[in-house]
Parts: C-alpha cells; structure tokens; sequence
C-alpha cells in the first residue's frame, strides 16, 4: 500500500497531489466567498435597507475592492 509519507517530495505524483490540493482550495474559498456574498446581500434587501440593484453594485465593488485590498495586506500578517 502507498501512502502521502512514502512519495518522494520531488516526485510529479507529489507534485499532482499538490496540485489537486491547491485546486480543492481553491474551490472551497470561491464558493464560501459565494455563499457569504448572497448571504450579505439577501440580508440588506429583506431588511430594505437598500433597493435590490444597488445592493448587487455595492456587493460587487465592495468584492473587487476587498480583493485588490487583499492583495497589498497579505503579507503583513506573514513574519518577515
């Protein structure tokens, strides 16, 4: 029987795990992202806080926005 710890780490069946890992996380935190996003906007429009169109816009630029964000604190919670 193989097992994760006999794989040599410099071999393409670790390197095919790695990627089929990477791609599961992927997955998840797309969807999760999806799931919290129509969570976020179902919640504002039951409560007539905002009218449906503007709520999708807001959600949509407030997205992006949190992504470019994302991107230039990422590395402030790495230790350097």
């Amino acid at each position: 029987m193989v097992t994760l710890a006999s794989i040599p780490p410099s071999s393409a069946a670790a390197l095919t795990v790695l990627v089929f890992c990477f791609v599961l996380v992927l997955a998840f935190a797309f969807s999760n992202r999806f799931r919290d996003t129509a969570n976020a906007v179902a919640t504002v429009i039951y409560a007539h806080s905002l009218q449906p169109v503007r709520a999708v816009i807001l959600s949509g630029v407030m997205n992006f926005a949190g992504g470019l964000l994302g991107l230039f604190t990422g590395g402030t919670a790495t230790p350097g």
